[in-house]
């Protein structure tokens, strides 16, 4: 979640301990923040919520 957040210039919030533990890899040429948010949910499901440049992510 660090390189997106430097990536996109956003502040990102885990609001679950076990999503927090979770690490994530994959390449997403050209992909915008919220298509990648969706496709990370689909292996490993949550919640997300855009506000602005912050987004809060929960279970």
């Amino acid at each position: 979640m660090n390189k997106l957040e430097r990536t996109y210039n956003v502040s990102i919030k885990v609001n679950s301990n076990t999503l927090k533990e979770q690490k994530f890899k994959g390449e997403f040429p050209n992909a915008d923040l919220k298509s990648i948010l969706k496709t990370i949910s689909l292996s490993t499901p949550f919640n997300y919520k855009i506000n602005g440049n912050e987004i809060t992510i929960t279970e």
